[in-house]
């Protein structure tokens, strides 16, 4: 009951926020790659070919798509303010060309 009451709340408090990164109503973009990730769900389930028990219907992301999607929500395109928008692709550019230069030496 506590933890329900705790998700109300932290809703309650977050409902007007729609460009805090804080925010835990975020919307996600679905993607094509989302609805092949369906479709082999399903055809796994209906022909029997995985194992539900060991999750093998599912296909997962890999680790560069879940960093390429937190990227994406730090720089928070959706976001009005666009002084904070810049600051934040500068911020992201920057951790990229630093991460560039760790390869290279």
């Amino acid at each position: 009951m506590q933890r329900r009451a705790n998700k109300i709340a932290i809703y309650y408090l977050n409902i007007d926020k729609k460009y805090d990164l804080d925010s835990y109503l975020l919307a996600k973009w679905i993607t094509p790659l989302d609805f092949v990730r369906a479709a082999w769900h399903y055809l796994t389930i209906f022909t029997g070919y995985a194992d539900t028990y060991r999750n093998e219907q599912f296909l997962s992301k890999t680790d560069l798509w879940y960093a390429h999607e937190r990227k994406l929500l730090a720089i928070n395109l959706n976001n009005p303010d666009f002084r904070k928008l810049s600051y934040n692709l500068m911020v992201a550019l920057d951790c990229e060309i630093t991460s560039f230069q760790k390869i290279l030496t």
